[in-house]
Protein backbone atom coordinates (compact mmCIF):
# COMPACT_ATOMS: atom_id res chain seq x y z
CA UNK A 1 0.00 0.00 0.00
CA UNK A 2 1.18 3.85 -0.72
CA UNK A 3 1.06 6.52 2.57
CA UNK A 4 0.23 9.01 -0.80
CA UNK A 5 -3.01 6.91 -1.42
CA UNK A 6 -5.98 9.08 0.27
CA UNK A 7 -8.63 7.22 2.60
CA UNK A 8 -11.76 9.02 3.65
CA UNK A 9 -13.41 6.72 6.49
CA UNK A 10 -16.51 6.28 6.61
CA UNK A 11 -17.65 6.06 10.77
CA UNK A 12 -20.05 6.73 12.81
CA UNK A 13 -19.88 9.69 14.47
CA UNK A 14 -22.67 10.46 16.83
CA UNK A 15 -24.12 8.22 19.60
CA UNK A 16 -21.26 5.74 20.15
CA UNK A 17 -20.52 4.44 23.63
CA UNK A 18 -17.07 5.54 24.58
CA UNK A 19 -15.64 1.84 24.48
CA UNK A 20 -16.49 1.91 20.74
CA UNK A 21 -15.31 5.25 19.79
CA UNK A 22 -12.24 4.15 21.37
CA UNK A 23 -11.68 0.92 19.48
CA UNK A 24 -12.93 2.88 16.39
CA UNK A 25 -9.65 5.67 17.12
CA UNK A 26 -7.49 2.30 17.30
CA UNK A 27 -8.38 1.44 14.43
CA UNK A 28 -8.29 4.83 12.40
CA UNK A 29 -4.51 5.29 14.01
CA UNK A 30 -3.50 1.88 12.46
CA UNK A 31 -5.07 2.80 8.78
CA UNK A 32 -2.83 6.10 9.01
CA UNK A 33 0.33 3.70 9.05
CA UNK A 34 -0.61 2.95 5.59
CA UNK A 35 -2.86 5.77 3.98
CA UNK A 36 -3.58 9.72 4.46
CA UNK A 37 -6.39 9.54 6.22
CA UNK A 38 -9.89 12.06 5.92
CA UNK A 39 -11.56 11.30 9.24
CA UNK A 40 -14.73 13.14 9.19
CA UNK A 41 -15.18 13.22 12.94
CA UNK A 42 -11.88 15.42 13.16
CA UNK A 43 -11.43 16.48 9.46
CA UNK A 44 -14.85 18.01 8.84
CA UNK A 45 -15.99 20.99 10.77
CA UNK A 46 -19.18 18.88 13.13
CA UNK A 47 -20.48 22.09 14.02
CA UNK A 48 -23.68 22.51 11.59
CA UNK A 49 -27.14 23.07 12.72
CA UNK A 50 -28.77 20.88 9.84
CA UNK A 51 -25.72 18.81 8.65
CA UNK A 52 -26.02 19.70 5.22
CA UNK A 53 -22.71 21.79 5.39
CA UNK A 54 -21.21 18.25 6.85
CA UNK A 55 -22.08 15.54 3.84
CA UNK A 56 -20.93 18.84 1.61
CA UNK A 57 -18.01 18.73 3.17
CA UNK A 58 -17.70 15.00 3.05
CA UNK A 59 -18.77 14.29 -0.27
CA UNK A 60 -15.91 16.82 -1.60
CA UNK A 61 -13.50 14.67 0.74
CA UNK A 62 -14.95 11.59 -0.47
CA UNK A 63 -14.18 12.47 -4.21
CA UNK A 64 -10.69 13.80 -3.45
CA UNK A 65 -10.20 10.01 -2.20
CA UNK A 66 -8.49 6.56 -3.95
CA UNK A 67 -9.98 4.60 -1.34
CA UNK A 68 -13.16 4.36 0.84
CA UNK A 69 -12.82 2.66 4.33
CA UNK A 70 -16.17 1.45 6.05
CA UNK A 71 -16.55 1.14 9.54
CA UNK A 72 -20.66 0.79 10.36
CA UNK A 73 -22.13 -0.20 13.59
CA UNK A 74 -25.60 -0.70 11.84
CA UNK A 75 -26.97 2.14 13.38
CA UNK A 76 -25.81 4.88 11.80
CA UNK A 77 -27.54 6.72 9.45
CA UNK A 78 -24.57 9.16 8.59
CA UNK A 79 -22.71 6.22 7.40
CA UNK A 80 -25.16 4.99 5.06
CA UNK A 81 -25.38 8.44 3.71
CA UNK A 82 -21.85 8.54 2.85
CA UNK A 83 -21.75 5.02 1.74
CA UNK A 84 -24.31 5.95 -0.80
CA UNK A 85 -22.05 9.26 -2.10
CA UNK A 86 -18.82 6.62 -2.14
CA UNK A 87 -21.28 4.73 -4.35
CA UNK A 88 -22.28 7.18 -6.50
CA UNK A 89 -18.53 8.13 -7.11
CA UNK A 90 -17.87 4.61 -8.09
CA UNK A 91 -15.25 4.68 -5.20
CA UNK A 92 -13.26 1.36 -4.17
CA UNK A 93 -14.20 0.34 -0.88
CA UNK A 94 -12.61 -1.58 2.23
CA UNK A 95 -15.42 -2.87 4.71
CA UNK A 96 -13.07 -3.11 7.92
CA UNK A 97 -13.28 -6.81 9.09
CA UNK A 98 -14.45 -6.89 12.51
CA UNK A 99 -16.22 -2.75 12.45
CA UNK A 100 -18.81 -4.15 9.58
CA UNK A 101 -21.12 -6.98 9.78
CA UNK A 102 -20.29 -10.10 8.45
CA UNK A 103 -21.60 -12.08 5.64
CA UNK A 104 -22.79 -14.73 8.46
CA UNK A 105 -26.78 -14.74 8.72
CA UNK A 106 -27.47 -12.12 6.06
CA UNK A 107 -28.86 -14.61 2.44
CA UNK A 108 -29.20 -13.30 -0.42
CA UNK A 109 -30.26 -9.88 -1.18
CA UNK A 110 -28.96 -7.40 1.64
CA UNK A 111 -27.21 -4.19 2.36
CA UNK A 112 -24.80 -5.92 3.88
CA UNK A 113 -24.10 -8.55 0.88
CA UNK A 114 -24.24 -5.57 -2.06
CA UNK A 115 -21.41 -4.15 0.56
CA UNK A 116 -19.13 -6.97 0.35
CA UNK A 117 -20.08 -7.57 -3.17
CA UNK A 118 -19.10 -3.93 -3.87
CA UNK A 119 -15.59 -4.37 -2.53
CA UNK A 120 -14.94 -7.10 -4.40
CA UNK A 121 -16.29 -6.13 -7.86
CA UNK A 122 -16.30 -2.48 -7.89
CA UNK A 123 -18.71 0.12 -8.80
CA UNK A 124 -18.37 0.60 -11.73
CA UNK A 125 -20.02 -1.31 -14.34
CA UNK A 126 -18.40 -3.52 -17.01
CA UNK A 127 -17.83 -1.21 -20.12
CA UNK A 128 -18.27 -2.93 -23.43
CA UNK A 129 -15.05 -2.20 -25.27
CA UNK A 130 -14.46 -0.64 -28.47
CA UNK A 131 -13.29 -2.85 -31.74
CA UNK A 132 -10.12 -2.78 -31.12
CA UNK A 133 -10.49 -4.02 -27.45
CA UNK A 134 -10.59 -0.46 -25.72
CA UNK A 135 -12.68 0.29 -23.23
CA UNK A 136 -13.88 4.06 -23.56
CA UNK A 137 -14.09 4.70 -19.80
CA UNK A 138 -11.84 6.16 -16.95
CA UNK A 139 -10.11 3.23 -14.88
CA UNK A 140 -9.87 5.43 -12.07
CA UNK A 141 -13.26 6.75 -11.50
CA UNK A 142 -14.79 5.08 -13.98
CA UNK A 143 -16.13 8.34 -16.14
CA UNK A 144 -17.37 7.08 -19.49
CA UNK A 145 -18.41 11.04 -20.71
CA UNK A 146 -15.29 12.48 -22.68
CA UNK A 147 -12.76 10.05 -22.07
CA UNK A 148 -10.95 10.27 -25.32
CA UNK A 149 -7.30 10.39 -26.71
CA UNK A 150 -6.33 13.58 -26.20
CA UNK A 151 -4.10 13.69 -29.28
CA UNK A 152 -6.63 12.08 -31.92
CA UNK A 153 -9.72 12.62 -30.13
CA UNK A 154 -11.39 9.52 -31.01
CA UNK A 155 -9.83 7.34 -28.27
CA UNK A 156 -9.70 4.63 -31.03
CA UNK A 157 -5.55 4.76 -31.98
CA UNK A 158 -3.33 1.95 -30.66
CA UNK A 159 -0.76 4.30 -29.29
CA UNK A 160 -4.00 6.96 -27.97
CA UNK A 161 -3.44 8.70 -24.51
CA UNK A 162 -6.60 9.88 -22.29
CA UNK A 163 -7.27 12.52 -20.25
CA UNK A 164 -10.21 11.73 -17.54
CA UNK A 165 -12.20 15.08 -17.50
CA UNK A 166 -13.72 13.83 -14.36
CA UNK A 167 -10.37 12.94 -12.40
CA UNK A 168 -8.14 14.75 -14.06
CA UNK A 169 -5.72 11.84 -14.53
CA UNK A 170 -3.86 11.08 -17.99
CA UNK A 171 -3.27 7.66 -19.13
CA UNK A 172 -1.85 5.75 -21.32
CA UNK A 173 -2.96 2.68 -23.67
CA UNK A 174 -0.34 -0.30 -23.68
CA UNK A 175 0.06 -2.40 -26.27
CA UNK A 176 2.93 -5.93 -26.17
CA UNK A 177 3.73 -6.85 -28.91
CA UNK A 178 3.25 -10.74 -29.20
CA UNK A 179 3.83 -11.72 -32.65
CA UNK A 180 5.45 -10.93 -36.03
CA UNK A 181 2.80 -11.47 -38.96
CA UNK A 182 4.16 -12.69 -42.10
CA UNK A 183 4.53 -8.95 -43.91
CA UNK A 184 7.05 -8.73 -40.62
CA UNK A 185 4.88 -5.92 -38.54
CA UNK A 186 4.64 -6.32 -35.52
CA UNK A 187 1.34 -7.98 -33.67
CA UNK A 188 -0.11 -6.38 -30.74
CA UNK A 189 -1.89 -7.30 -27.87
CA UNK A 190 -3.93 -4.44 -25.80
CA UNK A 191 -3.03 -4.61 -22.57
CA UNK A 192 -5.00 -1.74 -21.08
CA UNK A 193 -4.50 1.71 -19.61
CA UNK A 194 -1.96 3.17 -17.03
CA UNK A 195 -1.71 6.10 -15.15
CA UNK A 196 1.20 8.42 -16.78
Amino acid sequence: MDKNKKLFIIRPVRGISDEYREAVETQIEHLRKTFDVYDPLTNTDQNDNTGLRICRDNRDAIKKADIVAVIWDGKSTGCLFDLGMAFALKKKIMPITGYFPSLVGYDGKSFVNMVWAWEENGAVEPVQPTEDGKPLVCPNCGCKEGFICSACDTGEGWACDAECPICNRTFEWIDYPFGDSSAGVSDFESIGWRVI
